[in-house]
């Protein structure tokens, strides 16, 4: 990923009248042009993010960004599209931080499900769990309701189903589609819930790719949340075909153990 300080200096010198980003999500492309429209000008160096960042509880102050900001993605599965957030490494301590403004948030988004056509199997999986993570996150999250289960449910009973097959068929036109529209939606409907939270740690820590530490924590939320978020985890079941009998926390165990392994058949064995 290239360094934001370098890009930044050339976007203040130059101008533009539009920032264009075409390309990957969370860390990459589309979070680099956020943060540099939404820093730019504000003359804040490296150590300034710290006290911006979620975990410090602050949101950066809208700057009144001066450059329309259109976002073309070429993956499915971070939804950093439809966020007004970024992620980005912090090298000195190998950690993530998770910056929030106003000014992130783009004018345009295009959603091309041909742009992710012939992606390799390897980052079409971990893009795909990722995806489904943020689903199964938003419907055990605070914000779980009637519309969410609606809506978040067919998101994962699709991309449950449609995943696997486009690791398989990478030219798969439908499957692709079905993946761009349900990981795009995913964060339109909800935000990043625990076990992002803690996959940021763990993959700023180790180096592991993003996906795959979500899916590693995501037995552990469901789990934890078997008798608070109860009828989502009971409607989750009900979609990917994962039996209901029992107390709630062996249902939310069938699930768990329903995603590991689903995990599984997509070679993630760990």
């Amino acid at each position: 990923m290239p360094r934001l300080r370098p890009t930044l200096t050339v976007y203040e010198d130059y101008a533009p009248d539009c920032v264009l980003a075409i390309g990957g999500g969370a860390g990459a492309v589309m979070d680099l042009s956020k943060m540099i429209i939404a820093t730019a000008h504000m003359g804040l160096k490296a150590e300034d993010l710290y006290k911006y960042s979620t975990g410090a509880g602050n949101v950066l102050p809208a700057n009144n960004k001066g450059s329309k900001f259109v976002i073309i993605p070429t993956i499915s599965g971070t939804s950093a599209e439809s966020t007004f957030g970024a992620v980005i490494t912090e090298t000195a301590s190998d950690g993530k931080l998770v910056i929030v403004s106003e000014s992130m948030k783009c004018d345009f988004v295009i959603v091309d499900p041909l742009l992710t056509m012939k992606l390799p199997a390897a980052p079409t999986t971990v893009l795909g769990l990722d995806a489904i993570t943020r689903v199964v996150e938003n419907l055990v999250g605070s914000l779980q309701c009637d519309f969410f289960d609606l809506v978040q449910c067919q998101l994962l009973k699709r991309m449950w189903q449609w995943l696997p097959i486009v690791v398989e068929e990478p030219d798969n036109l439908f499957g692709r589609e079905q993946m761009s529209l349900c990981s795009h939606e995913a964060l339109n409907n909800g935000f990043a819930g625990q076990g992002h939270g803690f996959a940021h740690s763990i993959s700023g820590k180790y180096h592991i790719l993003h996906g795959i530490c979500c899916a590693y924590v995501l037995p552990s939320v469901i789990r934890h949340h078997a008798n608070t978020a109860t009828r989502s985890i009971f409607a989750m079941c009900e979609a990917v075909g994962v039996p209901t009998d029992g107390t709630n926390e062996e249902v939310a165990d069938h699930l768990a153990r329903a995603w590991i392994r689903y995990c599984k058949s997509l070679g993630v064995t760990k």
